[in-house]
């Protein structure tokens, strides 16, 4: 199975499972603790098994555009939207978050279950357009940190954070390139930090 960078840890204090691949921590108290844990204090997770997507270059929106269901001229450098990846009779083939970097300069997050048949489907679809893609799945780390103390807790790191809802910031820790987002998933306020790895 696949094992992210925050593996070894899991590997001594969590309880393992199966999860897209990736043996993946399921709890490390018990379930009803953690899930009470987000939602009156805060929970910190690995999501390294999700996918995480660079797309960059002149075509960038034109491609992201014909791609996604969202108009993604609506966002701006250091925003975020919910969108979908639709196949070509319409139906939905994934959910994710796609948040805007720089000027042509975009990261995609899709599902775990669903990151390599999406980074597929993203290279089956760029012909024609001047863009790069690059598959950063595998050269960067994620966590995201959730519940109404996540703020709290992880501006004890992080000095600066986004301040409202699908927001993101870009910044450095100890060395590497580092994305915070605004973007909780669990029903409460939360952040996702994206880490690169090695200087990349």
């Amino acid at each position: 199975m696949n094992k992210t960078p925050i593996y070894p840890y899991h590997k001594v204090h969590g309880s393992l499972v199966e999860f897209a691949g990736f043996e993946m921590p399921l709890y490390y108290s018990t379930i009803r603790e953690e899930h009470m844990a987000v939602r009156e204090k805060v929970g910190i997770f690995d999501v390294s098994h999700m996918g995480r997507v660079l797309v960059e270059g002149r075509d960038s929106l034109p491609y992201l555009n014909h791609l996604t269901v969202n108009d993604v001229s609506k966002l701006k450098p250091g925003r975020c939207h919910y969108t979908l990846f639709c196949n070509e009779e319409g139906g939905v083939k994934d959910d994710f978050i796609l948040s805007q970097l720089g000027d042509e300069s975009y990261l995609l997050v899709p599902n775990a279950s669903n990151r390599v048949k999406d980074w597929e489907w993203m290279k089956k679809n760029v012909d024609g357009y001047d863009v790069s893609l690059e598959n950063i799945s595998d050269t960067t780390a994620m966590i995201a940190v959730q519940g109404p103390l996540a703020e709290k807790v992880l501006g004890e790191v992080f000095p600066e954070l986004p301040r409202r809802r699908f927001r993101l910031l870009l910044t450095d820790f100890q060395g590497e390139r580092c994305m915070i987002s605004r973007t909780g998933y669990t029903g409460e306020d939360g952040f996702e930090v994206v880490l690169w790895l090695g200087g990349k």
